[in-house]
């Protein structure tokens, strides 16, 4: 076997060097997160709708957007979101109703609205625990996607949507290692006290429901 070259292994070396790490990036214990806010739109935004009333629902990702602490531009426009079943990003539509012992009960939803697709698109996953899995389309300035719902039961319901941690090592920022988490949503929670009557400990805090949407389905 002839041996290797000082040459090759130095490459080698430097090839090695260059894949576990770089000399030119800040390092942050845990990796640098960002967080940045996505506008969703609900219309009507009103807490009270009939079965077979039509709910509207855009979401907007521009391709730059705001860290929420630094106030920090990111330009995001080719990064890839993680696949969330299936989807760009995911979500979930609760029922919460009490038991007969005035127990506090939520059950997965989604497969209890019809859907009209708009733009990009929008499914119900299978299984036991069904919820959303949203594609956006793209666009010059944006990854957009627009659909309609159709409570077919009533019940109080709150929808809202997510995506996990973002990996942006080397496409966001200066970091040896960096996240970017997107919440869905305003900075508030959208009738959140139409929940009061449940428990805290089942259906979360007001500031867990932050971006969510809650709201009432009559006959």
């Amino acid at each position: 076997m002839r041996p290797l070259s000082f040459g090759l292994l130095l490459f080698a070396f430097v090839f090695l060097n260059a894949q576990c790490g770089r000399d030119d990036c800040e390092v942050v214990p845990g990796g640098k997160l960002y967080n940045a806010r996505v506008p969703v739109n609900y219309s009507p935004m009103q807490e009270r709708f009939k079965i077979g009333d039509t709910i509207t629902i855009e979401i907007n990702v521009p391709n730059e957007v705001k860290d929420t602490l630094s106030g920090e531009l990111l330009q995001i426009r080719d990064v890839a979101f993680d696949d969330v079943w299936g989807g760009d990003i995911g979500g979930v539509i609760s029922r919460l109703f009490k038991t007969q012992e005035d127990s506090t009960r939520w059950i997965y939803g989604a497969k209890e609205f019809d859907y009209i697709q708009q733009k990009g698109k929008v499914q119900v996953t299978g299984g036991s625990i069904p919820a959303l899995a949203v594609t956006f389309s793209r666009e010059a300035d944006k990854r957009a996607v627009k659909f309609q719902i159709m409570p077919q039961k009533n019940g109080i319901y709150s929808l809202s949507f997510f995506t996990p941690h973002i990996n942006v090592t080397n496409q966001v920022g200066n970091y040896c290692a960096a996240g970017l988490q997107l919440h869905f949503g305003d900075s508030v929670a959208y009738g959140y006290h139409l929940l009061n009557e449940f428990d805290v400990n089942k259906v979360g805090t007001y500031q867990q429901r932050i971006g969510a949407f809650t709201f009432v389905v009559e006959e």
